[in-house]
């Protein structure tokens, strides 16, 4: 069997970028979340460390610790975004290549003279199960129709005055 290559990272943008914001959303408000409760620690932790000193230069370090939090959080934030746009974007080929590729098989399978090829997905993909069921469902479809094909032909054998009839089922199937 051979092994699927990756051609193309995004094959159903709708649905990819859809799950990556949604992956996004969800990470920004959990960083927010963690972001405030840390700040929150750390700024009680050293305004209750600094509150028994007695000097002038307390609320200039605050503020110096206060502007480095903010940036270090920030970076983080950007950081994990960065991290998660590619990320879902990875993991949710998982699941749009292979929607991608059976929406694209079936779509091949309905057109004339195109031969049908079986859906083949990657190890790690999702919708093994519904690739395998759609390969049983149009083998079986075609072995039917070689029958049904085949009766036909008797069909004309028997009665060739309603050749006409009988190719045109034909053309239908």
């Amino acid at each position: 069997m051979n092994k699927i290559r990756r051609r193309q990272i995004l094959v159903d943008k709708k649905i990819q970028f859809f799950y990556t914001g949604f992956l996004i959303w969800f990470l920004v408000i959990a960083l927010i979340l963690t972001g405030t409760v840390l700040y929150y620690i750390i700024m009680n932790t050293i305004i209750n460390t600094f509150v028994g000193a007695k000097t002038s230069n307390i609320y200039q370090i605050i503020l110096e610790i206060n502007k480095l939090l903010v940036l270090r959080l920030s970076i983080l934030i950007i950081i994990v975004i960065v991290v998660g746009i590619f990320l879902g974007i990875l993991y949710l080929h998982r699941i749009a290549g292979p929607i991608y590729r059976i929406e694209k098989t079936i779509k091949e399978s309905m057109n004339d003279g195109i031969e049908y090829r079986p859906i083949t997905l990657r190890k790690k993909d999702f919708f093994h199960s519904l690739a395998n069921n759609i390969n049983l469902f149009i083998e079986k479809y075609n072995q039917k129709k070689i029958i049904i094909s085949e009766q036909l032909d008797k069909l004309i054998q028997q009665y060739p005055q309603m050749k006409e009839e009988i190719d045109e089922i034909k053309k239908n199937l």
